[in-house]
């Protein structure tokens, strides 16, 4: 973790980022903190998988998320950062820190930004094994591999007390 520090790969602090190109490359240069499935560790997964589906996808992790998950249902409060008429919705803190009024440098782990009824309207759609009404916004298998706890015991004994006591560095 400190090299990942030291590196400035973690998105969306204060200090500039690299572009995605520079920063999988000092990222793909350190080693794995853990043997995937050895250990659950919250960190910048979800970064990383912003840029590789802007990569596959042509378009940014947001504009990806929009037209297959945000606009179908109908998620008009979801994004990665508020537009200035909007900021105001946000509670003060976060609306002094700048961090949720520009578009941030990666879309992942550091967004998006959202209402209760978006993630009512979220929530219902997987409740509803992916379907909003008669559309289909998500597989089913997708639903149960998003919905579906993989961590063992002693995985899921490590992740409590993190979850529960802990603050991540970037809220302070």
């Amino acid at each position: 973790m400190n090299a990942i520090f030291e590196q400035g790969l973690t998105p969306n602090l204060p200090e500039p980022m690299p572009e995605p190109d520079e920063w999988m490359r000092r990222l793909g240069a350190l080693p794995l903190t853990h043997q995937p499935g050895e250990h659950w560790q919250y960190q910048i997964s979800n970064d990383l998988l912003g840029v590789l589906v802007a990569r596959v996808t042509g378009q940014s992790f947001e504009e990806f998320l929009r037209e297959r998950v945000f606009d179908p249902l109908g998620m008009k409060d979801t994004g990665f950062h508020v537009p200035a008429d909007q900021i105001d919705r946000l509670p003060p803190y976060s609306s002094k820190t700048g961090r949720h009024s520009q578009p941030q440098a990666f879309q992942g782990g550091g967004g998006p930004n959202s209402t209760v009824d978006d993630y009512h309207a979220y929530f219902r759609m997987l409740l509803n094994g992916g379907m909003r009404g008669n559309q289909r916004i998500l597989s089913r298998p997708a639903v149960e591999l998003m919905t579906t706890n993989r961590l063992t015991p002693e995985q899921q004994a490590a992740r409590n007390p993190l979850a529960r006591d802990n603050v991540h560095i970037s809220f302070g």
